[in-house]
Order: C-alpha cells, then structure tokens, then sequence
C-alpha cells in the first residue's frame, strides 16, 4: 500500500496485489495509517513494483505529463457488470467525458445508466479508473465519492481542459 499527498485533491491510498492495482481511493493520512497498522508485513515484490510505478503516474497525471495509465488491474472482487463499466469508462481519453446513459449503451445495457452510476459511485480504482469523465445527459456533474466530492471532480475535469461553472460543464 502506499500514500499520495495532493494539494489539489487531497490525498490518495493505493493497494496492490501482484495482479495488479487493487484500490485507490481519496482518503486521510488517518484512515491510510489505520489500514497500514491492518497490513501484514509480507512485501510482494510484484506489488511492491506495481505500486511504484502507480505512484510515479499518478504524480505525472496530476502534473499535466500523463494522459493515459497504463496499469495493471486486479479484477478480483468485482462484478461482471462493474468491470464491464469500469473498463469502458477507461476507453474515454483525456479531455472527454461521457454520459452515464453513453457507457450503459458501450457496454450494450442501454437501459442501465443508473446501474452505471451505481457501479462508478462504487469504484475502488478512482483516478486510475477515471468515473470523474462520467457526467450527467444535462452536462451537470452527479456525485462523487471523494472527501471533497464534487469539488474534487470539478478539479480532475478543469485539471483535463474543461471549463466548468456552478457543477455544470459549459
């Protein structure tokens, strides 16, 4: 597991497993050092490599340097149709976003735009899984499971190239 301070969106818990990238959540340092406490003391190598290569892209994402992760993800625990919103929402490139009724029609469940809203409110790989690209048919941003929530989400969006004025993109 490791830990990212970040000014804009606070800081960010990440887990590994030798599969791959596992969790990364908006989080505390308290929360992060309550699970640190939790870990046992086994270090797997492969995860150990995983994490750092996620920390140095995250930091280059958060710095204008990267567009695109390229990370392994551990699957493990996640729902077919989850994964199936999961991995259309990381088809979505920088800069662009996407309707929640778009990703339920990518993953062919054109009447499932709540259930993908209800899948991305669960993602356990935000950032990495970019749910942040994932707006409302009305342009308005909905929800976001960030400390900071949508001010998070404005962030991440403005920090992509868009322009956003009361929670709406314009």
């Amino acid at each position: 597991m490791a830990y990212i301070e970040n000014d804009n969106i606070g800081p960010i818990e990440l887990y590994a497993t030798a599969k791959g990238i596992c969790k990364c959540k908006f989080s505390s340092l308290g929360s992060f050092e309550r699970n640190l406490l939790g870990q046992n003391d086994h270090l797997d190598a492969t995860a150990a490599q995983i994490l750092s290569d996620a920390i140095c892209q995250i930091n280059a994402y958060l710095s204008g340097e990267l567009v695109r992760f390229e990370l392994a993800i551990d699957w493990q625990g996640i729902s077919p149709f989850a994964k199936q919103v999961y991995q259309a929402a990381m088809e979505i490139p920088f800069g662009e976003v996407r309707t929640y009724g778009e990703i339920a029609l990518a993953i062919h469940k054109p009447a499932a735009p709540r259930a993908v809203g209800q899948a991305l409110g669960a993602n356990p790989i935000s950032l990495i899984i970019p749910c942040h690209r994932v707006i409302g048919s009305d342009r308005y941003l909905h929800g976001f499971s960030a400390p900071r929530g949508l001010e998070t989400k404005a962030w991440l969006l403005q920090h992509e190239g868009h322009h956003i004025r009361e929670n709406r993109l314009v």
